[in-house]
C-alpha cells in the first residue's frame, strides 16, 4: 500500500467517536533516559520536577526501553512507575507495550530465545542495555560505562533471585508483568511493530484481551513463581508480535475485519516512516516513532503522538492528521 502525500495535513474520513480523555503516544525510547523526559516535557505531561501534570490524559509508551542501545532503560521503568501512580491518581492511565528489544531481556529473564530466535548476545551494540542487570549483582555498577563485553556471562538465577529481594527490582519485575503486547483506546489501536496479517489475524480470532492475559500470566509465572515450561500460545504471540523480520503489512481483507472490532486507527513505534500515514482498508497506519535519540544525529527530534477529543492525530511537533 502506498503511503499518501508527505504533507503537513492530511484529512481522512471517520466517524465520530466519543472519547472522554486525549490519548498520548511516545515511541521508542532506547534506553535513553533524556527520551523519556524530552518526550514527556513536549507533551506537557511532566512538570520542571518530573512529576505528572498531565491530568486524566491516557498515555502509551510503545516499547523498546530494556535491551536497547542505551542503558538506562531500567531508570527509565523506575520513572514510568511513578509516574504510573501519579498519573492514577489524577485520573489519567499509562500503558507500557512490550518492544522487541524489551523482549531480548524478558528473555534473558524467561530463559528464552528472543523473538525470531537466537539470544540478545547475537545483537551486540543493539542489545547494550541488556549489560545494566549488572547493577542486580554490584549495585555500585557505573552503567554510563557499560560496554558489550558486559553482557556476557550475566548470571540469569542470581539476578533475578535479587530483583525478587530488593525494592528496586520487585518494581521492576512488576512493571515488566505488567506490560501489554497491544492496547486499544476508543478506536486506535496501538502496537510495538508495524500491524502483519498474522498479528491482525491473533487480534480478530483471539481477541486483544486474550492475547495480553496470556503474554502476561506467563511472565508472572516466570518471574515469581518460577514457572519452568513457557506455553506454546505464549511462545506464538511473541514470535508473531515481537520478531521484527516479518514485516508485511496486513491486507484489506483483515482491515475489514478489525473495522467491526472498532478499530479505525493503528499507531505503532519501531518504524521511523516520518510521520508519513498509510491508508489500508480504510484504516490510517502511523509510525509515532521518529528515532528520538536513537543517535546524536536525531537528538532534536520527538517521537510522540496526541489524539485529540475531536479525533485529530498529531505526529512529532508538526505532523497533524486531521479527521473529519
Amino acid at each position: 500500500m502506498s503511503p499518501t502525500p508527505n504533507n503537513n495535513q492530511t484529512k481522512i474520513p471517520s466517524k465520530p467517536i466519543d472519547r472522554d480523555n486525549i490519548v498520548m503516544s511516545i515511541g521508542d525510547l532506547h534506553g535513553n533516559i533524556d527520551a523519556l523526559f524530552s518526550n514527556l516535557k513536549s507533551l506537557n505531561l511532566i512538570d520542571g520536577s518530573k512529576t505528572w501534570i498531565g491530568k486524566d490524559t491516557y498515555l502509551v509508551f510503545h516499547g523498546d526501553i530494556l535491551a536497547d542501545r542505551y542503558t538506562k532503560g531500567i531508570e527509565i521503568l523506575k520513572e514510568i512507575s511513578k509516574l504510573k501512580t501519579q498519573a492514577n491518581e489524577a485520573g489519567g492511565k499509562i500503558t507500557v507495550l512490550v518492544g522487541n528489544h524489551d523482549d531480548f531481556a524478558l528473555s534473558f529473564l524467561l530463559d528464552k530465545e528472543v523473538a525470531g530466535g537466537g539470544t540478545a548476545l547475537n545483537y551486540g551494540y543493539q542489545a547494550l542495555g541488556l549489560s545494566e542487570f549488572k547493577i542486580f549483582i554490584d549495585p555500585q555498577i557505573n552503567t554510563n560505562n557499560l560496554v558489550v563485553q558486559d553482557m556476557y556471562g550475566l548470571d540469569r538465577v542470581t539476578i533475578l533471585n535479587n530483583m525478587r529481594n530488593s525494592q528496586t527490582g520487585r518494581v521492576i519485575l512488576q512493571t515488566l508483568c505488567s506490560m501489554k503486547i497491544i492496547e486499544q483506546i476508543d478506536d486506535t489501536l496501538f502496537t510495538h511493530t508495524d500491524i502483519t496479517t498474522k498479528m491482525a489475524r491473533y487480534i480478530i480470532e483471539i481477541g486483544i484481551d486474550k492475547i495480553n492475559s496470556i503474554y502476561q500470566a506467563t511472565v508472572y509465572n516466570v518471574l515469581f513463581k518460577d514457572q519452568k515450561m513457557l506455553p506454546e500460545n505464549f511462545l506464538d504471540i511473541t514470535n508473531t508480535f515481537l520478531n521484527t523480520y516479518n514485516r508485511q503489512y496486513f491486507t484489506a481483507l483483515e482491515a475489514f475485519q478489525l473495522k467491526k472490532l472498532g478499530i479505525n486507527n493503528i499507531i505503532h513505534g519501531h518504524t521511523n516512516h516520518n510521520g508519513i500515514p498509510q491508508i489500508i482498508g480504510d484504516i490510517l497506519v502511523v509510525s509515532v516513532d521518529l528515532s528520538a535519540f536513537k543517535t546524536p544525529k536525531y537528538y532534536n527530534k520527538r517521537s510522540i503522538g496526541i489524539i485529540m477529543r475531536n479525533g485529530t492525530i498529531k505526529i512529532g511537533e508538526t505532523k497533524e492528521i486531521i479527521k473529519v
